[in-house]
């Protein structure tokens, strides 16, 4: 049955299972993407602004330091600026001892100092580097402090590669609008931001509103280098968030204007997969999730799967085993009704064979018959025939009985009785072949409500069976014992020859005998399964090969329900 269903079973299972998943996996999408849509989306939401208000708040700090050091810077040029003439002025002796009160506490912030008239001229002044060189009144720094009451310059360089910045204040007092003017460190105004440390990739840097870097910082950003960076309006009070390539790394910065500079920018960026490593956590868990519950889905139809195909093939199988049941008791029941209709039709030429035959040998039995030449001859010839008449009336009657057509009655049976009684009818025949039989009997063991007749048919089909199956010398045991309190169980045990294996399910068809011609009809097991279904009871065998056979009767002690003990024919159909 395996071989033959197995291309259906996988078919059934393929479809049982892809079903099974589908059930499973529709309620399981639905789920994950209403988290991803709501959940999910929240989270990374809530962890992009909680990055974005740590960098804003990292730039404006650093904004809040910036303002205060540059403006305190500018304020206390402008009150030496406002405070003294041009005459106080210029000198450099005066200008010196600003510088130094200037730069006191600060180190060598301010590099030089100057005052200058409107036409770039330096009337007096402690000049760095080459200053005293310069044409002063075409660097750009000088035209917008012309115009300008206060301003600070972006990042230069001298001819020794040092950045500074200059710092101009142009007082109203000051005559013929001259300025004065301070060269301050770059490196002093890099200092604020380039040892600030946000993570791993967070650093800070200055930019002007070219995008030219006017600082250092922490991770290698220089003095005039071109970012392409998008930066807001000075205008804008509050920090702009933007996004820009930094050596093939995506960098989220917080981007914000000085109020002491209007042309300077604080950045203070990180790495976006730093910035917002929690997203990466949420999505390995996520991820997580959906792998564990695909497993779980897989595990859960896998198993669904094979319970139900294992309840589809016990089920197949109980319906193969009820089939071949019903197969069988249709070919008992037709070959009853033929064999009825067969051991009638041969019954009757039997008898008047029978009967010829009888008058025959009542001839043969007179006075002038006695000196008949041939008489020897047709007595063992009439004997011949009248030994095979009823042999063939033997046959007759177990077809009868195996068409059901002999009348039977329920009532109660000792089973040692009987089983003493078949026993007696085989023990001789038995003892001449030095086979032995054994009987063995529990205790206790109660009195049956059956068919007396059926019972000890049973018992002798099943007997002569045995006796048939062992050698010279052989041994058959019956044991008789209780199985629960209203079964009992008859085992009828040989040590012959065996059936073999590929027999087992043939033994109870009628007509089927493994005896030599002559020797078997095939209808003693098929009988026995008959009587054992009209008892209400079950037979089983079990059998080895050389070994020997065991057929189990079990029985109802009491009458089964759905056989009366008023029952009359073994079989009505």
């Amino acid at each position: 049955m395996a071989d033959h269903y197995q291309a259906t079973y996988t078919w059934i299972r393929q479809h049982v299972t892809l079903v099974i998943f589908l059930v499973l996996s529709v309620p399981f999408v639905l789920v994950i993407a209403i988290v991803y849509f709501t959940g999910y989306q929240y989270i990374k939401d809530s962890i992009t602004q909680r990055a974005n208000s740590k960098l804003s708040d990292f730039a404006a700090e650093i904004r809040y330091n910036l303002d205060s050091a540059v403006t305190d810077l500018c304020r206390g040029l402008s009150f030496f600026a406002e405070s003294d003439s041009l005459g106080d002025l210029n000198g450099e002796t005066r200008l010196s001892r600003i510088s130094s009160r200037l730069g006191k506490g600060t180190g060598d912030v301010i590099q030089g100092i100057a005052l200058v008239d409107h036409d770039g001229r330096i009337l007096a002044g402690d000049l760095p580097y080459d200053s005293e060189l310069a044409d002063l009144k075409h660097e750009e720094w000088f035209l917008m402090s012309c115009e300008n009451q206060v301003y600070l310059s972006d990042i230069y360089f001298d001819s020794q590669m040092h950045p500074y910045f200059i710092i101009s204040v142009r007082p109203v007092q000051l005559e013929k609008h001259s300025m004065l003017v301070a060269w301050v460190s770059g490196l002093w105004l890099s200092s604020f931001v380039e040892n600030v440390r946000l993570g791993r990739t967070g650093e800070a840097f200055l930019v002007n509103s070219k995008g030219i870097v006017q600082s250092r910082s922490r991770l290698g950003k220089n003095f005039g280098l071109k970012l392409d960076i998008e930066l807001p309006d000075p205008n804008t009070n509050g920090a702009d968030l933007v996004r820009f390539q930094n050596q093939d790394q995506e960098v989220l910065a917080a981007v914000v204007n000085l109020k002491s500079n209007g042309n300077w920018f604080v950045v203070a960026g990180q790495e976006v997969e730093e910035a917002v490593r929690d997203i990466s956590m949420v999505k390995v868990v996520f991820g997580l999730i959906i792998v564990l519950g695909i497993v779980f889905i897989i595990i859960i139809g896998s198993l669904t799967s094979s319970v139900l195909m294992r309840k589809i093939r016990q089920a197949d199988e109980k319906k193969c085993e009820i089939d071949e049941q019903l197969i069988q008791s249709q070919k008992l029941a037709a070959i009853g009704q033929l064999s009825s209709g067969v051991a009638h039709e041969i019954n009757n030429p039997l008898a008047v064979i029978g009967e010829e035959a009888g008058w025959l040998q009542d001839l043969l039995k007179k006075e002038d018959a006695r000196n008949f030449k041939y008489g020897d001859d047709f007595r063992d010839s009439l004997n011949a025939i009248v030994d095979q008449v009823r042999r063939c009336k033997e046959v007759t009657h177990k077809l009868l009985s195996f068409a059901r057509k002999m009348d039977s009655n329920f009532s109660d049976v000792d089973l040692r009785e009987a089983v003493d009684e078949v026993v007696g009818m085989r023990e001789q025949d038995a003892f001449l072949d030095n086979i032995s039989i054994n009987k063995v009997f529990d205790k206790n063991l109660p009195i049956i409500f059956s068919e007396p007749y059926l019972l000890r048919q049973l018992l002798l089909n099943l007997l002569n069976n045995a006796v048939d199956a062992v050698r010279k010398g052989g041994k058959v045991t019956i044991h008789t014992r209780m199985d629960t309190q209203d079964k009992i169980i008859i085992d009828v045990k040989d040590n012959g020859v065996g059936i073999p294996r590929e027999n087992l399910g043939k033994i109870f068809d009628p007509f089927f005998t493994t005896k030599p011609p002559g020797k078997g009809t095939g209808l003693g097991l098929s009988t026995c399964h008959g009587i054992v279904n009209k008892l209400g009871g079950e037979i089983k065998v079990s059998s080895k090969v050389n070994e020997g056979s065991t057929f189990s009767v079990i029985l109802p002690v009491k009458s089964p329900v759905d056989h009366p003990a008023d029952a009359g024919s073994l079989n009505e159909s």
